[in-house]
């Protein structure tokens, strides 16, 4: 089976559907034309030139039937216009109509080439795919490399994609072509997972998400290639900006990739937020800095929650903190004026006490954006015009800034009504360095440290942009 006319693919027209249940009836063969859009989670398909009596069977299979996931298939198997099989993943049908007239098909992920009922029986030794961004510079950052990943498991090169221009029979280099290997079979779902974290390791210094296209797989002797809606958190053509992205100092990924996948297993929401939070289509841009907030403050009392105890109870015995609750709670059940004044509810409020001290031994939100702020010389780098620029004799620009970030941070959180956020230009600053704070926070924990010369050029562009 050739699928070398499927490049950069982007529709099929599938002119059938083999071996579907309706109601009672295996039907072999269902000829029927719809066209699946890949960047699309939905396609259509008329029922009105069927026969009467498969049109029966669909009508009493999707209106009528008790079975409450009558509308679920795990798997549906087609055919396009070239008698290529494809098989169509995580199937909810949907009827649009009554009496029954048209059907729509919402899908998770296709693959082309094989009719295969449970991609997890897919083992396969090659994977190879085209990243790029709207405005085609994705390849500028990866360019050409080779290295291994998964302590050697899969070794990866990557080098510049071109195809040939038809009217100017000249190659137009188009992103990057990734290409993962391994000596022996691993799962379909493995080696996606081990791209996809690749992609993740990369925007940390690259600072966006490219979009797949043409991901095919084999095994040596099959070929099949896959789509799914993997592009739903690919970079928007505003976040692609070349500006902002960062140099990495050594480009031999193998021992950073191991430490990335580590460091993201341990929290995967705060990765999953960041990523919300930068690619995210219908955020509103406040609600972006405040996630933003949350994954600093998340990281770092995952992954550094033993800084952020406080000097003055690692100074003192382990037991400081609830030395100290046990003293405050029995100093509160002993008062007299207490007790009178609460009465009943006094063990509900004691408990509350107890509650709201919880966290006395651990940095506040405000300490805890300063540590993250002074935890390198890079990430110091970010903040310092801020910090050596004064707005009153007490008070610098930073001091604000890490005010404003925990008044936005608790007014997004809580919804109560606050002037002190940050907000129009204010807040685009304000995205732009925290989610720089963050890239710098865990590319130095995954021990890939960027140039000095790209860090300054990023910082200055922002500055320049909202300091003048």
């Amino acid at each position: 089976m050739d699928l070398s006319d499927y490049k950069y693919l982007s529709a099929l027209n599938g002119i059938a559907f083999v071996g579907i249940m309706l109601g009672n009836t295996k039907i072999d063969k269902l000829d029927v034309v719809f066209s699946v859009d890949l960047k699309e989670r939905q396609f259509d398909f008329c029922v009105e030139d069927m026969d009467f009596q498969r049109l029966n069977h669909i009508d009493y299979y999707y209106w009528r039937k008790s079975d409450f996931h009558a509308d679920k298939l795990d798997y549906l198997y087609c055919v396009d216009e070239n008698n290529i099989p494809f098989t169509v993943y995580g199937c909810s049908i949907c009827p649009l109509n009554s009496p029954l007239k048209s059907i729509r098909i919402v899908w998770n992920d296709i693959i082309v080439g094989q009719h295969i009922s449970d991609k997890n029986a897919l083992f396969i030794n090659k994977m190879q795919c085209v990243a790029e961004d709207s405005k085609n510079q994705y390849r500028c950052s990866v360019g050409r490399n080779d290295y291994v990943i998964e302590k050697g498991e899969i070794s990866v090169k990557t080098d510049w994609s071109s195809f040939k221009d038809e009217e100017t029979n000249r190659n137009v280099y188009n992103g990057v072509l990734f290409e993962l290997n391994t000596d022996s079979p691993i799962s379909l779902e493995k080696m996606k997972e081990a791209f996809n974290n690749l992609l993740e390791m990369h925007s940390l210094w690259i600072g966006y998400f490219p979009e797949i296209k043409d991901m095919r797989f084999s095994n040596g002797s099959d070929e099949f290639i896959y789509t799914t809606h993997y592009n739903v958190n690919f970079s928007a053509k505003r976040n692609v900006n070349l500006n902002r992205r960062l140099f990495p100092v050594n480009n031999d990924f193998s021992v950073q990739y191991d430490k990335w996948v580590k460091i993201r297993e341990k929290n995967i929401p705060v990765f999953t937020m960041f990523k919300n939070a930068l690619n995210g289509r219908d955020i509103i841009h406040e609600a972006r800095t405040a996630m933003l907030i949350q994954c600093l403050e998340g990281y770092f009392h995952t992954h550094h929650k033993e800084k952020l105890i406080k000097k003055e109870f690692i100074e003192h015995e382990k037991n400081s903190k609830e030395l100290l609750l046990n003293t405050v709670t029995n100093a509160l059940e002993k008062s007299d004026e207490i007790q009178s004044l609460f009465g009943e509810d006094c063990v509900t409020i004691i408990e509350s006490v107890k509650n709201i001290l919880g966290g006395i031994h651990r940095m506040s939100l405000r300490e805890t954006i300063l540590f993250a702020i002074n935890y390198t010389l890079n990430t110091h780098k970010v903040f310092n015009y801020e910090a050596n620029n004064k707005i009153s004799e007490n008070q610098t620009q930073l001091d604000k800034f890490i005010q404003k970030a925990k008044s936005h941070r608790d007014f997004l959180s809580h919804l109560f009504h606050t002037d002190k956020y940050f907000n129009g230009k204010e807040n685009d600053l304000a995205r732009e360095k925290l989610e720089l704070l963050l890239r710098l926070c865990v590319l130095h924990d995954i021990r890939l440290e960027v140039t000095e010369k790209s860090l300054d050029d990023y910082i200055n562009t922002i500055e320049r942009e909202f300091y003048k």
